[in-house]
């Protein structure tokens, strides 16, 4: 890893870093390309997944779960072995025995010595080809499948969405994942991939096997709210979608570190989220929309409704108290304080969910839970365009969020269907899923063998 001080401080000092990452790693593919390809030593085939693991998301958790154990289903406990990137600090799920990898030092250097060292990879991430979160993550994790393809490796993403990206990250992508085996997890992203030229597939999320949730958890969390286990329930699952993408400022980041001064806005390294003065205002009329439309419906209601309200991520909590302050409701129930089974028992105990989070929408559905989804991207319109409801996902940032949300409450009380059709939707998405698994692991000793 020769040069990784002087390259870390020179990034810590360029004008535009993320255009110099995405150098580096053209550099480290055709770097890797030249060389010679070594035969795969025996043993069990070691796959890495590269993914956002560690950062108390319930989604994103529960997919690469399901992921690890399609893989062992189909090479056995002996015969594949798993590494998983994290990137937070918070312990994993039992997944059983992983390597646990960490991208330390100058990324591109990272990402070219963790592929060197695995057979395989695959990107488990579902915000995957986006730029809805960061530049920086969707560089990083499409460089994951640019490097193994460069070293001749299988690369595959994996139920894989692709929406709306800056220009210099589209081309990236266009350029970087032309060799992979690509799983799109809805229509729209396949869509959005073809139009790139690259070759993918329609599958599905990898969340939809995921059944162990944790039914007596739960209800001992909403007895201990309060619930007296007869009033109808409502999930409210909300986010601050105005924080969002991710914006890398290293002169900002070094200020910071030799100071001590950190500001609210920092999430990690160089990465800070969108300024305070701007996104706090937006975020606080979105959460009084939802109360204000919360509010009327149970003004409307024939009998008490129970309300809690669930954070999906822990990067959700400040939202979650703000909007259960509003609500009168107890306590939230957030990620990394309860574990990932019980929140999906909360889910799945719902007579109502209103959710600014894709998997919540998804693994509730399963249990024929009519829900109302909050969109600030592509992804929760098209899983209710999908399941056949398309006015049923509302844009989170247009205006008159209360109104709109009230509406759609109405709306859902006159498809008294909807919750049956998720759950069908729901079955029929788990046998994708099954076949997009056979896909992969036929994928992985077809190119490893």
């Amino acid at each position: 890893m020769s040069g990784t001080i002087t390259d870390l401080q020179a990034l810590m000092l360029s004008a535009d870093p993320e255009a110099d990452l995405r150098a580096a790693y053209r550099t480290r593919f055709a770097a890797a390309r030249a060389e010679p390809r070594l035969a795969r030593p025996p043993g069990p085939l070691r796959v890495l997944l590269a993914g956002y693991s560690g950062a108390c998301n319930t989604g994103a958790d529960l997919r690469t779960g399901e992921i690890i154990r399609q893989l062992r289903d189909a090479f056995g406990s002996g015969g594949i072995a798993l590494g998983i990137i994290t990137v937070g600090d918070h312990p994993l799920p039992d997944w059983g025995t992983v390597t646990t990898e960490r991208i330390e030092g100058f990324p591109p250097d990272a990402v070219r010595d963790l592929c060197a060292r695995y057979d395989a990879v695959v990107v488990c991430e579902g915000s995957l080809f986006t730029s809805t979160f960061s530049d920086g993550l969707a560089t990083m994790l499409t460089a994951f499948l640019g490097m193994a393809a460069a070293m001749g490796k299988p690369a595959i993403a994996y139920g894989a969405e692709a929406d709306r990206m800056s220009p210099a990250v589209e081309q990236f992508v266009a350029e970087t994942a032309r060799e992979a085996l690509v799983i799109a997890r809805n229509r729209a992203s396949l869509e959005r991939l073809e139009a790139l030229g690259l070759q993918a597939e329609l599958g599905t999320d990898t969340g939809w096997s995921f059944a162990d949730a944790g039914m007596a958890a739960a209800q001992a969390l909403l007895r201990e709210r309060g619930w007296d286990g007869h009033a109808p329930l409502t999930v409210v699952c909300p986010t601050d979608p105005f924080r969002w993408p991710l914006i890398a400022d290293p002169e900002r980041a070094m200020f910071a570190s030799l100071t001590g001064d950190v500001a609210p806005e920092h999430h990690s390294g160089m990465m800070f989220f969108q300024p305070a003065e701007t996104s706090q205002d937006l975020c606080s009329a979105f959460l009084d929309g939802i109360a204000t439309a919360l509010h009327e419906h149970d003004r409307r209601s024939a009998e008490p409704r129970f309300t809690i309200v669930v954070g999906m991520e822990a990067n959700d909590q400040d939202a979650c108290l703000e909007l259960a302050q509003r609500l009168g409701a107890p306590a939230p129930v957030v990620a990394g304080t309860t574990g990932p089974h019980a929140i999906v028992g909360i889910l799945r105990s719902a007579s109502l969910l209103v959710s600014a989070r894709y998997h919540a929408v998804l693994l509730s559905m399963a249990a024929a839970v009519p829900a109302i989804g909050l969109a600030y991207d592509q992804r929760v319109r098209a899983l209710f365009a999908e399941a056949g409801h398309p006015g049923l996902a509302l844009e989170a940032r247009a205006p008159g969020l209360a109104e709109r949300l009230s509406a759609g409450l109405r709306l859902l009380a006159a498809e008294p269907d909807a919750g049956a059709d998720f759950a069908a939707f729901a079955a029929a998405q788990r046998a994708v899923q099954r076949a997009a698994g056979e896909r992969v692991a036929a994928y992985l000793r077809g190119s490893a063998d």
